[in-house]
């Protein structure tokens, strides 16, 4: 309803101004009778003129009052989103050194376990088979399993790395067949200008008193190319819009419906991003952060515990899996008596 209305006033406007500009004011001075209609006519139309463009002027200010009220909408969110964002990381940081990385380490020492167990099982069966012939074969055999069971299971930095980087493109490529991400089309080129021109002089040490975690936090959005974030931050250091009642109302009226309809948009995005954040934030994380360090703290406990037990059956299988020369020289000494 308001936008059909909007496109009538634009209408009655454009067809007023024309008229306007039709008139002939110089067939207006041949008789005095015809000046008197025609200055009538003039005046009738432009008081019709005054008043439509006076109610596309008051629609202005309201249009320009709904987009500073998303704006602030707009800000809200960023400054919880970044909030909530810092705390993620935060306990992602402490999940990483209390989780992540001793989980993986006892993930590793599962594995060179149940690697030395099938190892030890299968060269036991082949000495018992007789599937070597000699003691030699045995000794090459069982020193190639430890060495490998040694190197393949170390928990380095460079196999975390790798095993980290599986599950975070995983995640990602969950995030990129998002419907509503996918829907979603805006000019990235342009919001890369407009973040160049509006936010980086706003914000850089060397033109603004920007404190540096400010900064970086904004800056962090620009190197990542995250454009959702970026073209929140052009909203915000663009700041509140100011209608200037001289400028052609249908001008403005046109500026201000684009920028109306960008506003929504973003609004709904970063709102959409804030609650998907949240969504991966336990409750006790959004409201108690000490008891999941707590929590961190016990399991990280119970990993260490658990890795010790997996390094006392490591150690166990490789001196049964050296104690297989002896099975060899056993059941060979055996045979040689028989």
């Amino acid at each position: 309803m308001v936008k059909a209305n909007i496109q009538m006033l634009r209408r009655k406007i454009k067809t007023l101004r024309k008229q306007l500009s039709e008139m002939d004011f110089s067939g207006s001075e041949a008789k005095p009778d015809i000046e008197s209609d025609f200055w009538q006519t003039f005046m009738n139309i432009t008081l019709e003129l005054d008043q439509f463009e006076g109610a596309v002027i008051r629609i202005n200010h309201e249009t320009a009052s709904e987009i500073n009220q998303l704006l602030e909408q707009i800000i809200t969110s960023l400054e919880e989103y970044n909030h909530w964002r810092e705390k993620m990381r935060e306990m992602e940081k402490l999940f990483m050194l209390n989780i992540l990385r001793p989980g993986y380490i006892l993930k590793q020492a599962i594995r060179q376990r149940k690697y030395l167990e099938g190892e030890y099982t299968r060269i036991r069966t082949g000495i018992v088979n007789r599937g070597y012939d000699s003691l030699h074969d045995v000794e090459a055999d069982i020193r190639k399993v430890l060495v490998h069971g040694d190197r393949a299971f170390e928990a380095d930095d460079r196999s975390f790395a790798d095993e980290q980087n599986q599950e975070e493109n995983l995640r990602q490529l969950a995030e990129d067949l998002d419907p509503q991400t996918i829907a979603e089309t805006y000019n990235e080129d342009q919001i890369l200008q407009d973040f160049k021109r509006i936010v980086l002089p706003a914000i850089h040490p060397d033109t603004s008193d920007t404190p540096k975690e400010t900064f970086l936090t904004i800056y962090e959005a620009y190197e990542a190319e995250d454009y959702l974030l970026m073209e929140a931050y052009v909203a915000q250091y663009r700041g509140k819009f100011e209608i200037d009642d001289e400028q052609d109302p249908l001008a403005v009226q046109k500026t201000l419906s684009e920028v109306q309809k960008d506003y929504h948009r973003l609004a709904g995005r970063l709102d959409r991003r804030l609650k998907a954040l949240k969504q991966e934030l336990t409750p006790e994380e959004l409201e108690d952060d000490e008891k999941v360090k707590a929590h961190l703290n016990h399991q990280r406990e119970e990993i260490r515990r658990l890795i010790k037990g997996e390094a006392e059956k490591v150690f166990d299988l490789r001196e049964k899996i050296e104690g297989l020369i002896q099975l060899y020289i056993q059941i060979h000494s055996e045979t040689d008596h028989e």
